[in-house]
């Protein structure tokens, strides 16, 4: 069902995936191949980055808790980014990096303030967006994610008191408008309850991966209109309507497709489950993640680092001095 490999991989400071490569930009661009070669760091940072975001050439480098960010262009700095100091200590910071289907890279961020999303053209630092008819609710925008394509922007942030909720955005539209920025769209029958909306990924340019549960209070698995109070959802944003839900004991965490019809969790250590039943496939308690259950608290996280390849169905995670990537079998 599944492949393990381990390499050689001292001090990790973040990793990402860039082909069958695994790079740890936050460390200096330090490279690691699968068939176990390494390229030392090229640089050391004077600052404390400890998350990276990466679309070849581009590269982002940023402090989850803090306001300052790093542009790289294969490796070389294009320019300083910065958001809002407002609760930035509290929630993660908001970026992400997309590649339309003209081949045009996409920054999102939230440069000027905490609640005003903003897309801008990488190679030139062209804002996109700016327009006299902004006016932005409430919302603090986190864990910005561009769909396959970059047509559609994924936002799992929060708002008062705090409370996790999932909105998305369609590039093109913002484009045109950028007042459409300011008000996103729920998800289709995601009524929860008393359930928050903690984290989402693209499955593709259409269906989404959404996680659910609390952040303070003990998981149950009971069904609440349709959705279970905690588990993971699927959900086909063309037809507006959810395919599947699973319940869940614990809190998903980040989320993961993981082929047809399974998804993988990631908090404190990575499961794979089956989207149609439930059943827990397969996990992994040997790799504690430290990955938390949302995007905000008042108690930054500890450090965590895990690199997502869901169009190869692997991730990979440090233990110690090892680098580990597990592969999952290919299931039709």
């Amino acid at each position: 069902m599944y492949s393990i490999q381990y390499l050689q991989a001292p001090g990790l400071a973040s990793l990402s995936w860039r082909g069958d490569t695994l790079i740890d930009w936050v460390g200096g661009g330090a490279r690691y191949h699968l068939d176990g070669t390494k390229e030392g760091a090229a640089v050391s940072y004077s600052y404390p980055f400890d998350a990276a975001v990466d679309c070849a050439p581009y590269t982002v480098l940023y402090q989850r808790r803090g306001t300052k960010g790093l542009l790289l262009k294969d490796g070389q700095i294009l320019r300083e980014l910065s958001r809002s100091f407002y609760h930035a200590a509290h929630y993660d910071h908001p970026v992400a990096l997309g590649r339309t289907r003209s081949g045009r890279v996409l920054l999102a961020h939230c440069p000027d303030e905490y609640c005003r999303l903003e897309l801008e053209d990488c190679e030139t630092g062209r804002r996109l967006t700016t327009s006299e008819a902004r006016a932005p609710s409430d919302f603090f925008h986190s864990d910005l994610a561009f769909s396959p394509g970059a047509g559609r922007l994924l936002d799992t942030g929060w708002l008062w008191h705090p409370w996790g909720a999932v909105q998305t955005f369609e590039v093109a539209q913002a484009l045109e408008a950028p007042a459409t920025l300011d008000r996103g769209s729920g998800l289709p029958g995601d009524h929860h309850g008393e359930s928050e909306e903690l984290s989402a990924a693209w499955v593709d340019a259409d269906h989404l991966l959404l996680g659910v549960g609390s952040d303070y209070e003990v998981p149950t698995p009971e069904a609440n209109l349709g959705m279970p109070s905690t588990g993971v959802g699927l959900f086909d944003l063309r037809q507006g309507q959810r395919l599947a839900a699973i319940a869940l004991a614990h809190v998903p965490g980040p989320l993961m497709p993981a082929g047809p019809g399974r998804v993988l969790t990631f908090f404190q250590h990575p499961r794979l489950y089956d989207l149609s039943t439930g059943q827990r496939l397969a996990e992994w308690p040997e790799l504690p993640t430290g990955a938390p259950s949302c995007c905000y608290g008042v108690n930054a996280p500890d450090p965590w680092i895990l690199a997502l390849d869901p169009a190869h169905r692997r991730f990979a995670l440090p233990r110690g001095d090892e680098l580990v990537v597990v592969t999952l079998d290919d299931v039709t």
